[in-house]
């Protein structure tokens, strides 16, 4: 199974975009196709999880490329 992943509101959407054109194959919701844009944070995590998504934020991302040295 493929992890499926959400984007929240706060997430650059030029970032998805790229994403998906670089990696068609990697299954990323931008905010508006799912719908959070304008919800809380928990909402969010809630909405994600209901559709078996993974929810990304901007701070996990950049986290995530820091420790790869990226």
């Amino acid at each position: 199974m493929r992890p499926r992943f959400q984007a929240d509101a706060d997430f650059n959407q030029k970032i998805v975009r790229s994403i998906r054109r670089r990696e068609p194959a990697v299954d990323f919701q931008g905010a508006e196709a799912g719908g959070v844009i304008g919800l809380p944070d928990a909402e969010v995590l809630v909405k994600a999880a209901g559709f078996g998504r993974i929810l990304a934020k901007p701070y996990w991302i950049s986290s995530a490329l820091k420790q790869r040295g990226r």
